[in-house]
């Protein structure tokens, strides 16, 4: 007698409900309304951990350019979860250890680091607010030891434009990473010629037809922004899950919405787009009754996910823009609430926003 597979895990996602087009109005806030959607979870363990720690990564980048994210081994030098919270041993040790993972799991030639924080139980360190007025304040306010709760809200930290304005921002490293591999001078070339904007929404078409030719293979200097993921303990409850950015156009009730996003509240600060995942008005009975094709889209996660596994949640990459992309462009991301599967402490972990250039 064959052994019994065990029941399918769901977890509860919070999805905005739409009210309205957001493009309409660059200042406007996400929607106050939501609904918690129950949707199935795939567990992608088998199909990634390829390699050891410091490996050639080879089949977990392969899968990262098909879905938008993949999970790596890595083992850090910092073993005591506590320090992970310490911003200065962060920034020292863990920050060239994920510049360098970028590397090779991507193949990139340089990679920045943006910012990073922590989520789950309470700090040792004290927040603080950091109101930054220089380019030193900016670098010292790379990490960010304030504990938060998980996110159930299905997001991307940036879409293509957040991109656009990251590289043309005071981040330190950004703009001259940018320039060196000619993209400021491509999306400026592109823009101009269409008499757009190249860091406003009006330049979006403009990209999407010309920076990549797909077709004969050359695409324009290539670019992509990263979240990397580490749980600091096991993770029993709300695990990080991923979603293929081209899935949700694929579900008509459905829709991503784009929203501005200021990066540090200071006389320095730069606006960053992202995107979330919203319910279309009209499929509000519809999800709540369970019939709608939103309660069945898969979202992806790492079953009993171990502080050596790391995972890359892509959230834009050029090559994946334009018609006929061989690279999936992007991700979502949440952490969906797992009812009575959960157990086990409160989820720790860090998070490292960078972007690769290559």
């Amino acid at each position: 007698m064959g052994s019994l597979k065990p029941p399918r895990l769901y977890g509860v996602f919070t999805y905005p409900i739409s009210d309205g087009d957001a493009s309409a109005d660059l200042t406007k806030d996400e929607p106050e309304s939501k609904i918690n959607v129950k949707c199935p979870l795939v567990d992608f363990r088998d199909q990634v951990f390829q390699s050891s720690s410091h490996g050639d990564y080879k089949a977990e980048a392969a899968f990262m350019k098909t879905h938008g994210f993949t999970a790596v081994k890595h083992v850090s030098a910092i073993t005591d979860s506590n320090v992970f919270h310490d911003p200065p041993t962060v920034q020292s040790i863990y920050h060239p250890e994920v510049v360098e993972l970028v590397k090779q799991v991507t193949g990139c030639k340089t990679v920045v680091v943006i910012n990073s924080n922590c989520r789950g139980e309470i700090s040792p360190h004290e927040p603080k607010v950091v109101i930054a007025d220089s380019a030193q304040q900016i670098e010292e306010a790379r990490h960010w030891p304030m504990m938060s709760p998980p996110l159930r809200a299905p997001h991307s930290d940036y879409a293509a434009l957040g991109g656009r304005q990251a590289v043309r921002s005071e981040v330190p490293g950004l703009r001259a990473a940018a320039e060196a591999a000619g993209i400021i001078a491509r999306e400026d070339a592109i823009c101009g010629a269409a008499g757009v904007p190249v860091d406003e929404r009006a330049g979006k078409k403009a990209l999407e037809k010309d920076y990549n030719g797909h077709a004969n293979g050359k695409l324009g200097p290539r670019y992509a922004a990263f979240s990397i993921w580490k749980p600091l303990k096991p993770v029993t409850r709300d695990p990080l899950a991923l979603l293929p950015w081209s899935s949700v156009q694929q579900v008509g009730d459905l829709k991503t919405e784009y929203y501005d996003n200021r990066f540090l509240k200071n006389k320095m600060a730069w606006i960053k787009e992202y995107a979330t995942v919203e319910v279309r008005p009209d499929a509000v009975e519809r999800i709540g009754n369970g019939s709608s094709d939103a309660n069945q889209l898969e979202w992806y996660y790492i079953s009993d996910m171990q502080p050596d596994e790391v995972l890359f949640a892509k959230l834009f990459d050029t090559a994946g823009l334009g018609n006929g992309a061989a690279e999936e462009v992007g991700s979502f991301h949440a952490s969906p609430d797992l009812g009575d599967a959960a157990y086990g402490d409160v989820r720790q972990s860090i998070e490292v926003r960078c972007m690769a250039f290559w």
